[in-house]
């Protein structure tokens, strides 16, 4: 719990540092295996607004999945997943049912092990787009069922293969979303509806970055004061002796 409950910290922060959502993953099929990226997702529900379905943003309804790039085998790439249900008060309920994306180079398939075990593609309700390619805790297509991975269960991973029309050198991955079911939130205004992402944006990876000029300056202070201690250290070092 402490864990998602930093994670989702960590969202907020993300969320207010970046200027936009993630478009793209990049993995090298040479130079990335082992690579993680971690993508972070929001919510948001159907509000009916004027007889209309309007995607309305949920405060609280988040989730995250990694991927691990492990294999690339011809046309064949398997990555290792993990997604997390990190939804937090006042969304007192949900379930991620399903997580998806689209990809530069056209998959001609896909296999996953693990609760989100079955792949397809098709429409994602309020996005408004058709995914490439998603896996599902349940339902028979991207817009998921009623069961998934609930806000108290632990971690799911297992991995996933993507069959790519021709072998390529890198895949680049976009428009990650997820899909939620049962969403209730505490005063049971929104109560079992179904949601989906809207913003994804990468949270981690294991590739360093180079700081921002704010860390530059709370690094360049600390050295300072690193510094100067020593000077203080090496004078009243100096005085004793004398």
């Amino acid at each position: 719990m402490l864990f998602r409950l930093a994670m989702a910290a960590a969202i907020v922060a993300g969320a207010a540092s970046s200027a936009s959502a993630v478009t793209t993953l990049m993995w090298s099929s040479t130079a990335d295996v082992g690579k993680t990226q971690t993508v972070s997702f929001d919510g948001q529900y159907g509000a009916s607004v004027n007889k209309k379905t309007v995607a309305t943003p949920l405060a609280g309804l988040s989730s995250t999945l990694a991927l691990t790039l492990t294999k690339v085998s011809g046309k064949d790439w398997t990555f290792d997943y993990a997604v997390d249900n990190t939804s937090l008060a006042p969304v007192v309920a949900s379930k991620v049912s399903v997580f998806g994306f689209d990809s530069l180079g056209k998959i001609s398939g896909g296999s996953s092990t693990g609760a989100f075990g079955k792949s397809g593609s098709g429409s994602v309700p309020l996005l408004g787009q058709t995914a490439d390619i998603c896996f599902r805790f349940s339902g028979s297509d991207c817009t998921g069922g009623n069961s998934g991975l609930a806000i108290d269960d632990a971690v799911s991973t297992g991995s996933l293969t993507l069959r790519f029309e021709k072998a390529t050198p890198l895949a680049n991955l976009s428009n990650f979303f997820v899909r939620y079911a049962a969403v209730t939130n505490a005063d049971k205004s929104i109560n079992n509806v179904n949601g989906t992402s809207g913003d994804a944006m990468l949270m981690t990876d294991n590739v360093d970055s180079v700081p921002e000029p704010a860390s530059w300056a709370m690094m360049i202070t600390g050295f300072g004061l690193i510094g100067g201690a020593m000077r203080r250290r090496r004078a009243t070092v100096v005085t004793t002796a004398c």
